[in-house]
């Protein structure tokens, strides 16, 4: 979990070679299933290993992607990775959700489809971000920057909601970890997006709201953590650039 960790947040980091070690899945079962002459398949989802053996795939998943992204990636391979991200969803959404929505008896497995999909979308950003600009007409791709556009804002999102959510307050933790860190990576891509747009309209008008409550947000947990400490004044500057972009386009 720590190397899947590092590879997302460190993307240069390849850790790929823990691939080539032979061993032996976990199976998907609850502890209660093990018996001692045999093993018997639990009737209900998700197990107590569900969200590990996901995260093991994601490892997989990450290792290639981000190997791939010290080299240009073409719109084949590029649409490859991207559903790839897409299927992994699909499968928590079958796992840990109620006919799409989270459980009112099961808190945790809703927990754990958040905390999946921080892992998701950080994968979009990093797999979208090079060819999400207009300025950069060479590799610009509008998927691209809608994916990026709508990535960041989940990753905002997801913050909000560990942080207010009553169902997830004994995950409040993660606010002021890997959470919080993502969600500076959200707010960024999203003032990429938006400063990208030289008359302030275009795609990203939706999305300024979003930002701007993402850095009240940050700024109000300053003293919580450094990475907020750190990233706040950041997400400021830029936020003003904004604002003067925007009052110099209106005179």
């Amino acid at each position: 979990m720590l190397h899947t960790n590092q590879v997302m947040a460190y993307q240069d980091i390849d850790m790929g070679f823990l691939l080539n070690i032979p061993a032996t899945m976990p199976a998907d079962i609850d502890d209660c299933d093990v018996q001692e002459n045999l093993v018997v398949r639990s009737s209900t989802r998700p197990t107590q290993m569900s969200v590990t053996m996901f995260k093991l795939r994601l490892f997989r998943l990450s290792s290639r992607l981000c190997r791939q992204l010290s080299d240009h990636i073409d719109r084949t391979l590029l649409a490859t990775l991207d559903a790839e991200i897409g299927e992994e969803q699909r499968r928590w959404d079958s796992t840990f959700l109620v006919d799409g929505s989270p459980s009112l008896l099961d808190t945790s497995s809703y927990a754990h489809w958040c905390i999946l999909q921080l892992y998701a979308h950080q994968l979009y950003l990093l797999l979208h971000r090079p060819s999400c600009l207009r300025r950069h007409e060479a590799c610009f791709l509008p998927d691209s920057r809608t994916k990026c556009l709508t990535s960041g804002a989940a990753l905002i999102d997801l913050h909000r909601q560990f942080l207010e959510l009553h169902q997830l307050r004994h995950y409040r933790w993660y606010v002021y970890g890997l959470t919080g860190s993502y969600a500076v990576h959200g707010a960024v891509a999203l003032a990429s997006c938006i400063l990208d747009d030289a008359n302030g309209v275009a795609d990203s008008a939706p999305y300024h709201a979003v930002f701007n409550a993402a850095v009240h947000r940050i700024e109000s947990l300053q003293n919580l953590s450094s990475v907020y400490q750190k990233a706040y004044p950041v997400l400021r500057h830029l936020q003003y650039v904004h604002i003067s972009n925007t009052v110099y386009s209106l005179t």
